[in-house]
């Protein structure tokens, strides 16, 4: 399905690992649309604790048709989750388009995903800070066991937050698209990768494989299906 091309403020949903900053960034510029400064995602946990969201909170960025992303899961401060709340419950009486990203392949995610929460690797510029990069080889068995269950709770986290999301808009019956991280890298037009599948590419899971195909049944892909 072809993306399109809104003109107009947006908000991009998304989840850890979907290619969804440099898609950001790449269809504010192809559709004119107003950005922030250094801030892309105003309920970031650290530019929260860091005070750049502004005074009056997510509205006062919605007041100014800023576009922004939001993650629609992980977050860990009382403060991001409130005004969260603020912007879901707001919804409904916004002039802002709306733009749902997700990765059909848990398990390539989930691999990327823990890896950067291990090694705390989140951008590009991470990879520059002089250190010894980690896979899951080196782990305990116990501790391999507790990534294993927290990517399988991860990703039932992210595709039960999706649906919330969808719901919301399926009752005010306000539009949206859904794009899917394949779709996306070929939208961006470049490799959008950080270099960090050496550490883990050999890596392999039959139980987090098995786990994650189970999720298939889940109602996202169940809403995918009928849209």
């Amino acid at each position: 399905m072809a993306i399109i091309d809104y003109n107009e403020p947006f908000i991009l949903w998304a989840s850890a690992r979907t290619a969804s900053t440099d898609f950001f960034y790449e269809y504010s510029i192809r559709n004119n649309c107003k950005t922030m400064h250094m801030n892309h995602e105003p309920l970031n946990l650290e530019g929260v604790r860091a005070g750049l969201l502004p005074s009056g909170g997510i509205l006062e960025v919605v007041s100014q048709k800023y576009s922004f992303k939001c993650m629609v899961n992980t977050y860990t401060s009382k403060k991001g989750l409130y005004e969260l709340s603020k912007l879901k419950n707001a919804i409904p009486a916004m002039n802002y388009k709306h733009i749902i990203i997700h990765r059909k392949n848990l398990y390539a995610r989930e691999k990327s995903y823990l890896f950067s929460q291990q090694n705390n690797v989140w951008s590009k510029k991470d990879l520059l800070i002089p250190r010894e990069f980690v896979g899951w080889m080196n782990l305990s068995d116990k501790k391999l066991r507790w990534k294993e269950e927290h990517a399988i709770k991860f990703e039932k986290e992210v595709l039960d937050k999706y649906v919330e999301l969808i719901n919301i808009f399926d009752e005010y019956e306000i539009p949206y698209q859904m794009v899917e991280f394949e779709e996306a890298c070929e939208y961006i037009g470049k490799d959008t990768s950080q270099g960090t599948k050496q550490y883990y590419g050999e890596w392999e899971s039959a139980t987090v494989k098995e786990q994650l195909l189970k999720l298939e049944d889940h109602e996202f892909y169940k809403r995918i299906r009928r849209t």
